[in-house]
């Protein structure tokens, strides 16, 4: 009980500012820590990360060009056709218009 007493009691009369700031100088703790949303960007960072995940599979295509059988010209194209279709369907929407 007594040692509750002594965090109470040192709370309230060594109360400093500087323990509870942040560490950083120019930086205000006390506003909102969330930025206002672009869905422009957002929509850029979906098409960075489908194509890089394409091209990550057409990454095993030289490691496999010993054996290139039917099902990996296949799986090729596909992935091949995948990427053309994609930048040719962004193209056309207007996704990749870098508007300023």
């Amino acid at each position: 009980m007594f040692f509750f007493w002594v965090c109470y009691v040192d709370q309230i009369y060594f109360y400093n500012r500087e323990i509870i700031s942040s560490y950083e100088c120019g930086f205000d703790s006390k506003d909102t820590s969330r930025l206002p949303f672009s869905l422009y960007f957002f929509l850029i960072l979906l098409v960075f990360i489908v194509f890089d995940v394409e091209l990550c599979f057409l990454l095993q295509v030289p490691y496999e060009s010993f054996g290139f059988y039917y099902g990996n010209r296949l799986f090729f194209l596909f992935v091949v056709y995948l990427l053309v279709s994609g930048v040719l369907l962004e193209l056309f929407s207007g996704i990749l218009l870098w508007k300023f």
